[in-house]
């Protein structure tokens, strides 16, 4: 089985709907973020081709290999890779509780390589009944785990591929385009900023800061922490001071529609720093109807004229968590955020001011000239 822990890993199935050409030029893109990421993690690769997929090698087992495995836009399925020859260790397949299993023939050349892997596959469920029994004795209660194991026989030799799960999906990051995401360090947020990585845009952030120096602290963890995601482990972060704004909307802004003319302002703002760092859209984390900013009459009432990409918009709450529990960032996401001191206690979600007075107010606003940070942040920095 040599010395190397190695995974089998598919493409996307999306890359296999392209046309031949623009197929490969996102499989290759795919490959280089793999390396490059595999890089910036610290983690010791070796990659060649196998049968139209990729078959990787480790020298160690590190921790978190699974999570990055799982987390790579633009690749798909994957699952733990052997080599089976004549002393093959069924004992190494087993996991530690209580187990249930299914195995398949799923590939395979012609009748002599199909009939070789049906006849280990009947060899394999002879010892893995026997184990099944003997563990389901000490049962715990618990639910037992489940081993999936798929045999491929192909005229170079008999393969088999443990508990095949699916990966990330969607398109390679660098194929779609830049977006510039507004970002609050908040669930919704943090997924709306992998959602657009696995589409494949390159996602930098912008956070508008109301001086509130507990927050920016919790929203720095938070990038770095998503920059693990990034093919590079790191990002860009765009720190706006956002608070002169904030006392002027405090002054001039209708008291209960302040949210809107807050959120109105932070679009054209921020639409102002796409221009200037050659991103070609804004993109933010509202969810219909969760804020007073984020009703339908809302929504129309703050847009700019450009496009606004919302990933998360459809979703509810469980399902942002859900989404970041599988990307193990739902911890990070459930601390608590201080409160905004500018937001009205009875905001109004539908406005009642004439779109052209708050378009007013949003160019003065918007012109004036702002303090902007650019910070680098790396995977936990």
């Amino acid at each position: 089985m040599g010395e190397e822990i190695n995974y089998l890993v598919s493409f996307s199935g999306e890359l296999g709907t392209k046309q031949a050409g623009t197929q490969e030029a996102l499989k290759e893109l795919a490959v280089n973020n793999l390396k490059t990421r595999a890089a910036a993690l610290g983690l010791e690769l070796t990659l060649k081709e196998f049968g139209g997929r990729l078959l990787l090698g480790f020298k160690t087992f590190p921790e978190g290999l699974e999570r990055f495995l799982a987390t790579n836009p633009g690749l798909g399925r994957w699952a733990r890779f052997y080599r089976v020859e004549d002393d093959f260790p069924f004992e190494a397949l087993l996991p530690a509780r209580p187990f249930t299993f299914e195995v398949y023939v799923t590939r395979w050349t012609g009748k002599e390589e199909k009939g070789r892997a049906l006849e280990f596959k009947r060899r394999l469920l002879s010892f893995l009944e026997e184990e099944a029994r003997v563990r389901l004795s000490a049962w715990d209660n618990h639910p037992p785990v489940h081993l999936r194991l798929e045999l491929e026989a192909f005229e170079d030799g008999l393969f088999l591929l443990q508990n095949p799960r699916l990966g990330a999906g969607g398109l390679p990051v660098g194929s779609a385009g830049k977006a510039l995401l507004l970002f609050s360090g908040g669930p919704d947020s943090l997924l709306s900023a992998w959602l657009l990585l696995r589409r494949g845009l390159e996602v930098a952030l912008i956070f508008f800061s109301d001086g509130e120096a507990l927050r920016e602290r919790h929203l720095k963890e938070a990038a770095s922490e998503l920059a693990y995601f990034f093919p590079t482990g790191r990002l860009e972060l765009f720190v706006l001071n956002y608070r002169p704004y904030l006392e002027a909307l405090e002054r001039e802004a209708p008291v209960r529609e302040r949210c809107l003319y807050c959120k109105g302002l932070m679009l054209r703002l921020a639409q102002r720093v796409l221009e200037r760092e050659g991103a070609q859209v804004l993109a933010t984390g509202e969810i219909l109807g969760e804020q007073a900013s984020q009703s339908l009459m809302a929504l129309r009432f703050t847009d700019p004229p450009s496009l606004v990409l919302r990933p998360v918009i459809a979703y509810n709450k469980e399902e942002v968590f859900k989404g970041l529990s599988s990307l193990g960032l739902k911890d990070l996401a459930e601390r608590a955020l201080p409160p905004c001191r500018f937001a009205p206690k009875r905001p109004r979600t539908a406005p009642k001011s004439p779109p052209f007075k708050a378009e007013k107010l949003w160019q003065k606003w918007a012109k004036r000239p702002f303090d902007l940070k650019k910070i680098t942040l790396t995977y936990r920095s």
